[in-house]
């Protein structure tokens, strides 16, 4: 219960200026799920300029690689070595590494800030819709009644006269914005809000997918963040079953507002395009499988991997000894061709040969007389 109230006394500043700005947006549009989408397209562009500089500091980092990868050579552990030599070397590995950022002005957290303000931001909003709904009973016995009183918004607002008037049902885009798809009725009724999920869903993983194959070092990420980044979407899912729709509201539209973003950085911003073409022309000279085998001591391959090339060290093999083999006829070996004088005096010999056997055949044919 203290953590609860301790959390909940350093939400409450953030709710209500979401809530004066939910209001606001709700004075233009006059709907629930429209004032949703103006708060998250203006979050998203008060959060831009941190998203740039960090898609910025992600190129960088990348580029540092080479140099990167020369450093972690250098302080390799190696066998034997005692705790204390162990953590001097490690000591020594991040001094070295904190220099390289600085002379060259990387960020090592900046690719990661953008992600990590979206969870208290989504946190918030999901505070203030439910907020929204708030409801309390008035009177006692058979007067008592429940009204809506809802929370986090100025009460002189349209927002909070209309949400009253309404009893908390935030009914938009033919759902109700606070209602989730756990929510008891038919099926038929969830439908809506499967819909909602799905297609957060799937924008997640075409901003992923652009991520990918735009930028040079998401498609050259560890496998750890590539699994990652294929299973967070499925773990949003369950976020979403969870939240009321107007928190799968705010993903949808932050998610397609991340993909345009993407594509306006990666066409138009052109220090992105300076260090996307550097990127690029370092990893041309720079393989990064070459980067990873000096890094980690070769590329680890899949059980499926080691039986084809298992597989194609034996057939290679086998064709070798084939080839360096003589071929046997009789169990004998056949006598190389020579060349010159021996090679007519073995032409003759063969005609004389064909010639005896088909005269012995005839003289087996042929009747005798009676």
């Amino acid at each position: 219960m203290i953590l609860a109230s301790v959390i909940g006394s350093i939400i409450a500043p953030f709710a209500n200026v979401f809530g004066w700005v939910l209001a606001g947006c709700y004075s233009f549009t006059h709907s629930y799920g429209w004032s949703i989408v103006l708060l998250t397209l203006a979050t998203m562009l008060i959060v831009f300029p941190l998203t740039r500089a960090g898609t910025r500091s992600m190129m960088r980092m990348q580029l540092l690689a080479p140099e990167m990868t020369k450093i972690r050579n250098r302080y390799k552990t190696a066998p034997g070595m005692s705790p204390e030599d162990r953590q001097a070397n490690r000591l020594k590995l991040n001094e070295e590494m904190m220099a390289l950022y600085r002379e060259n002005g990387v960020n090592p957290t900046g690719g990661c800030l953008p992600m990590f303000i979206q969870f208290p931001i989504f946190i918030v909003l999901y505070d203030v819709i439910r907020g929204m709904t708030r409801t309390v009973t008035k009177g006692t016995g058979k007067a008592a009644h429940t009204v809506g009183a809802p929370q986090y918004i100025p009460k002189h607002t349209e927002l909070y006269h209309a949400v009253i008037s309404s009893h908390a049902h935030l009914n938009s885009f033919g759902v109700n914005m606070a209602d989730s798809v756990r929510t008891p009725g038919p099926f038929l009724h969830k439908l809506p809000y499967i819909a909602i999920i799905l297609v957060a869903i799937v924008l997640q993983y075409v901003s992923i997918w652009q991520i990918t194959n735009r930028n040079p070092s998401a498609a050259n990420a560890n496998p750890q963040m590539q699994a990652f980044q294929k299973f967070m979407p499925l773990i949003f899912a369950f976020m979403y079953i969870l939240f009321p729709a107007g928190i799968g509201v705010y993903f949808i539209v932050s998610s397609a507002f991340r993909v345009v973003q993407q594509e306006y950085m990666y066409k138009h911003d052109p220090k992105i395009v300076e260090l996307a073409a550097s990127v690029r022309e370092m990893q041309k000279k720079n393989p990064p499988a070459a980067r990873a085998a000096g890094a980690a001591g070769g590329p680890r391959k899949g059980f499926m991997d080691r039986l084809r090339e298992a597989a194609a060290t034996a057939q290679g093999g086998a064709s070798a000894a084939v080839e360096a083999k003589p071929p046997k006829m009789n169990g004998t070996a056949r006598p190389a061709a020579k060349s010159g004088s021996g090679a007519k005096s073995s032409g003759a010999s063969k005609r004389q040969s064909q010639a005896s056997r088909g005269g012995q055949n005839r003289s087996r044919t042929k009747r005798p007389r009676r």
